[in-house]
C-alpha cells in the first residue's frame, strides 16, 4: 500500500499554483451581502484612520437620531467618520451616497453622542471614508477630512415660490 502512494505522481504545479490564488482570492474577494461588505469596509477604514494617527473611541453608534460608523480623535479634535463602501464606484463614487438628508441625520447622533458622553464644547469634524472595493481587487481608499460642516447639515429654510394664476 505504501509503495502504490509512493509511486504516485506528485500534484502537478497548475493545481499547486490554483489551490494558492484561491486561498490568497479570499482575502481580496469581496462578500456577496452587502452588510457585510459594509462591516469589512467600516474594519479597514479604522485601520487606515489608526495608520494615519486618530484614536478611534467608538464604532457603529446607534442612537435614536441616527448612526455614527466611526467615532475617532485627532489632537483635540472629534472626527465622525461616515463609511461608505462599494463593489464598483459607479458614475460618483461612494462619497456621493451621503445625501443632504444623511448629513442632517449624521449631524443629530453627533449632537445626541456629544450630550450622552457629557463632551461639552470641542471642535468637531466630519470626514467620509469611501472605498471601493472590487472584486479580486485590493480596495482603493479615499478619505475625505472635512467632508461637510455643521452648517450644510442644516436644512435650508423652505423658499417662499410665488403663485402667480
Amino acid at each position: 500500500m505504501d509503495q502504490r502512494a509512493s509511486d504516485a505522481p506528485p500534484p502537478p504545479l497548475q493545481s499547486r499554483k490554483a489551490g494558492l490564488f484561491s486561498w490568497l482570492s479570499c482575502f481580496f474577494q469581496v462578500p456577496q451581502d452587502p452588510h457585510r461588505l459594509g462591516r469589512r469596509g467600516e474594519k479597514l477604514a479604522a485601520l487606515h484612520l489608526r495608520r494615519q494617527g486618530y484614536r478611534i473611541i467608538d464604532h457603529n453608534v446607534r442612537l435614536p437620531g441616527g448612526e455614527l460608523d466611526l467615532v475617532a480623535v485627532e489632537g483635540r479634535t472629534l472626527v465622525v467618520v461616515e463609511v461608505k463602501t462599494r463593489k464598483n464606484p459607479g458614475a460618483r463614487g461612494p462619497a456621493a451616497a451621503v445625501t443632504g438628508a444623511k448629513k442632517r441625520r449624521i449631524c443629530r447622533a453627533t449632537r445626541q453622542y456629544i450630550r450622552h458622553h457629557n463632551l461639552g464644547p470641542s471642535a468637531v469634524r466630519f470626514d467620509i471614508v469611501a472605498i471601493t472595493w472590487p472584486e479580486h481587487q485590493r480596495p482603493l481608499i479615499e478619505h475625505h477630512k472635512s467632508a461637510f460642516p455643521w452648517r450644510s447639515a442644516i436644512s435650508p429654510a423652505t423658499p417662499i415660490i410665488p403663485h402667480r394664476p
